[in-house]
């Protein structure tokens, strides 16, 4: 079972194997709400500012993952052929 901390707050997610569609559809919701008052209550932002984000650097960070991906590709690809 996983936990989510959210300043001071730790929220516990909860067990849904075994539970029928609509208990687990009720819980989910409920969950998701509790998360959600959470971040609020911890003073996080509902959505981001793009007026704030840095465009370039999320760029070149989007970059250089595809080329990690095209770094661990390439042996696997030769491996495969």
């Amino acid at each position: 079972m996983a936990t989510a901390k959210i300043g001071s707050v730790t929220i516990d997610s909860f067990e849904g194997k075994g539970m029928s569609k609509d208990e687990l559809k009720k819980r989910t919701e409920e969950f998701g709400k509790t998360l959600a008052a959470a971040t609020k209550e911890a003073g996080y932002p509902a959505k981001a500012d793009m007026e704030r984000v840095n465009k370039p650097l999320v760029l070149i960070l989007l970059t250089l993952l595809v080329i990690y991906v095209t770094m661990v590709y390439g042996p696997i690809a030769v491996w495969l052929v």
